[in-house]
């Protein structure tokens, strides 16, 4: 069925940016992100390549990254799916627990768009520091 295809998809993604080794985490990001990938954040749109970007800095700077898929509903091309990020921030050694909402559209087996809302305010409050380094620049 399309609909569990496209979860899955979702699933793999969301292991992409947790695998801390740098060679599976590319491959992961190859196989589900289509080649024209672009995501819109509330910063601003990222490509594919610089959300890649994004996990690799957020691993550099961090330990113990992982998630917990809490929702994951899918409808036509679309999956919604609502998650919290767990990390530990190695600047602070702080502990970080942050709601990450957000849609990808699927065609082909691969992500061609995504809408989130990553908190990163919480982000900051929880770190007592401002943005975490590797948030992306997306200008």
């Amino acid at each position: 069925m399309v609909l569990e295809a496209n979860k899955a998809v979702v699933r793999m993604y969301d292991e992409a940016w947790n695998t801390p080794d740098k060679a599976r985490r590319a491959a992961l990001f190859d196989e589900v992100l289509a080649p024209g990938f672009w995501d819109e954040m509330p910063e601003g749109r990222r490509t594919r390549e610089q959300l890649i970007a994004e996990a690799s800095a957020l691993h550099a700077a961090a330990d113990d990254v992982g998630s917990t898929i809490a929702l994951l509903i899918a409808e036509g091309e679309w999956v919604a799916c609502w998650e919290t990020v767990r990390y530990t921030d190695r600047t602070t050694g702080r502990r970080v627990e942050v709601s990450n909402p957000f849609f990808a559209r699927i065609v082909g087996g691969q992500m061609v768009e995504g809408f989130g809302c990553y908190d990163r305010l919480s982000v900051q409050e929880q770190t007592g520091t401002p943005l975490a380094a590797w948030v992306a620049d997306t200008t």
